[in-house]
């Protein structure tokens, strides 16, 4: 897998994360983006895994949505080796 095929499934996979879990929480899209302080339409781009994140809006994220960053990265390295 080249790097930037990594990138495009790590970029993916934390987006389809932050949906999921978005919605088994029942929290509106805007919402989560005012919890996590960051614009709506980042908040959607950043869904549809078209954007690179920063650890700093991605920590800001995972904790609107009341988990916690080794939680998020144990899961996202279990997507990542399933989907290689």
């Amino acid at each position: 897998v080249s790097m930037d095929e990594e990138r495009t499934l790590m970029a993916q996979l934390i987006g389809e994360y932050i949906v999921s879990t978005r919605r088994d929480k029942h929290i509106r899209q805007y919402a989560l983006a005012a919890r996590a302080d960051i614009p709506q339409r980042t908040l959607r781009t950043l869904e549809k895994g078209e954007v690179d994140i920063s650890v700093y809006q991605l920590s800001r994220i995972v904790r609107a949505l009341d988990e916690d960053m080794q939680s998020f990265w144990e899961e996202l390295q279990k997507d990542m080796k399933v989907r290689e």
